[in-house]
């Protein structure tokens, strides 16, 4: 016999998620477990996960290296900030990393 402690069930408001809910709200009734509901929410202004620094390349270097900061600017599923080495910060601004 299967032994039910947890039911996880995601929620994302349509009608098929609500039927999932019931069914889940039942089981865990059957088995005296517990249930968790999740729903995750998308932010709604992108927030740069990865803050990384870039230095220029010419022409040539860029055309057989290439450019990592570009290449994850354009491939990363999350947002990046890049700084340019040239990027001047105030000097109240700029901080020793320990």
């Amino acid at each position: 016999m299967v032994d039910i402690k947890k039911i996880l069930c995601p929620v994302d408001f349509f009608p098929a998620s609500d039927k999932a809910l019931q069914y889940a709200a039942a089981l865990a009734e059957d088995y005296g477990a517990k249930m968790h509901l999740l729903h995750v929410v998308a932010p709604l202004l992108p927030v740069a996960h990865i803050v990384m620094g870039s230095h220029p390349r010419s022409g040539v270097e860029r055309l057989f290296i290439g450019s990592v900061a570009e290449w994850l600017m354009r491939n990363s599923p999350v947002p990046i900030l890049v700084i340019s080495e040239k990027q001047r910060l105030p000097v109240q601004q700029q901080r020793r990393v320990a």
